[in-house]
């Protein structure tokens, strides 16, 4: 017994093939001049001359969603994976961590004088571990002043991570052979 559906009715299928009287929806150019009922339903929506030939919806990857003023018939849109940038990311910082051996030498200069210059160098220090450097300088202390002020210089740099590789945004899904009836009963509107 053969049931038929109204023409242009898209439903899943859970074989790997179209049944009789239904295609797949891949996206394929039909001809109008053998499909002449079915045009008349969709049109060039999907894609087509619109003289020789008119396409069937491709629904490969994709899910459908309900036409509206923001979604015209048969326009596609959205990715099923993307790249992420700095661009979309939020606004967020890394944390850094910098260790260093410093070995403190002091100045001749300095060390031969009785009363150093306020702004002579005591020590100075330099040091490294991995990809980090540092630098560190003491200076003598003003007149009147105990204070020795310390200026250090880090360079701390972080190195790139990630492979630049585009991340999935499909909803779960389950893959069914999503079909058109191309031979049925044309819909009368009411």
């Amino acid at each position: 017994m053969d049931i038929e559906s109204y023409l242009g009715v898209i439903a899943p299928f859970a074989g790997n093939f179209a049944p009789r009287n239904w295609m797949t929806c891949s996206g394929q150019l039909l001809s109008i001049q053998q499909n002449q009922a079915l045009f008349a339903l969709l049109g060039v929506a999907y894609g087509g001359n619109g003289v020789q030939t008119f396409g069937l919806p491709n629904l490969n990857g994709r899910a459908a969603v309900g036409q509206s003023a923001q979604y015209p018939l048969g326009q596609t849109a959205g990715s099923e994976n993307v790249t992420l940038t700095t661009l979309n990311l939020p606004v967020h910082t890394h944390g850094a961590t910098a260790e260093a051996t410093v070995v403190l030498q002091s100045s001749t200069t300095a060390a031969a004088s009785e009363q150093p210059a306020a702004d002579a160098t005591l020590a100075q220090a330099q040091g490294s571990s991995g990809r980090t450097g540092v630098t560190v300088q003491i200076y003598a202390p003003a007149p009147g002043s105990v204070e020795l002020p310390v200026q250090a210089s880090l360079q701390v740099t972080l190195e790139l991570n990630g492979q630049n590789l585009p991340t999935g945004v499909v909803q779960p899904f389950l893959a069914l052979t999503q079909c058109i009836c191309t031979q049925g009963v044309f819909p009368s509107r009411n």
